[in-house]
């Protein structure tokens, strides 16, 4: 056995890191389709990105994250000159997906104090790292796990020009740390991310309004990538507001009766305001139950 390196069988398994199953067989092969093509968009890979004094930085991927994924990670790797080994290195990384009961073993057995150049880490440590445009710091991957996930694929996020670049930069690196792909278009997005609600609040009705009508679109502020990292869960405003009750049949019935009775007369007027409903709303003892607010 090499000094420099340790043997790391393979699993059995052949489940891929995208997708909440994580399925196996074909249906990893199904979601080949589905992870990005390209490293970057605006310019080329830095090639020196994971080198240290010189020499290649050592990773070693997760074996049973799905064939597909493993040669789009490598790819990314060695673009920005790194190395892709095939056994575990004594000095070097240890790419895991931390959800997977594979991930959480290879995190237990390499985990050593004893090699303190050696980190086990989530995957989404390289590109975040590319996005930062250098290494992070382990520490800064701690805890660190997918989130920004829909259906077997990462979320592509588009931050909104209008987003400080200071801002921007950090939240790209926080997304991408959890899953997400950031370097897309407005177009492509599945997400796009306005500033603050201090800031942008104009912008964000202008964006809302620009994409009414897309279910597939979704229109956020930076405070919700914020939540999303504080709860863990990928989740959007609009999933999170609370639903609003629908008349039934025998609710119309009710509420027609009731404005019958107290303003018979239409022509009178008082069957538009606020108070009328907010009467029947307080009635306890009325016979005309209402399972409402009165703001409807």
């Amino acid at each position: 056995m090499s000094s420099e390196f340790v043997r790391e069988d393979a699993s059995t398994s052949s489940s891929s890191v995208f997708g909440g199953t994580r399925a196996t067989g074909r249906a990893s092969s199904a979601r080949s389709s589905l992870l990005p093509q390209t490293s970057s968009m605006t310019t080329g890979p830095d090639t020196n990105l994971f080198t240290q004094d010189g020499n290649a930085v050592k990773f070693f991927i997760q074996r049973d994250t799905g064939e597909a994924f493993v040669q789009w990670l490598s790819t990314l790797i060695t673009e920005h000159g790194g190395q892709v080994v095939d056994v575990v290195p004594q000095e070097g990384y240890v790419l895991i997906d931390p959800d997977s009961l594979k991930g959480r073993s290879l995190m237990s057995k390499w985990s050593n104090p004893e090699k303190p150049k050696r980190f086990v880490l989530c995957f989404t440590f390289v590109r975040a790292s590319i996005v930062a445009g250098e290494m992070l710091e382990p520490v800064e991957m701690h805890h660190a796990r997918v989130i920004f996930q829909h259906e077997g694929s990462p979320v592509q996020i588009w931050l909104h020009p209008a987003i400080d670049k200071a801002t921007a930069k950090r939240l790209a690196i926080q997304i991408e740390k959890a899953g997400g792909l950031t370097e897309t278009t407005e177009y492509e997005a599945r997400v796009i991310v306005t500033p603050s609600r201090s800031m942008g609040s104009e912008l964000y009705r202008q964006m809302k309004s620009k994409y009414r009508g897309e279910p597939d679109k979704f229109i956020e502020k930076t405070e919700w990538v914020e939540r999303s990292l504080l709860d863990r869960v990928y989740q959007h405003t609009a999933s999170l507001a609370p639903q609003r009750t629908r008349f039934s049949v025998e609710d119309d019935v009710n509420l027609i009766n009731y404005i019958a009775m107290r303003v018979p007369i239409a022509s009178y007027g008082g069957r538009c305001g606020f108070g009328l409903y907010q009467e029947l709303c307080d009635r306890v003892s009325s016979k005309i139950r209402f399972r409402f607010t009165w703001r409807i």
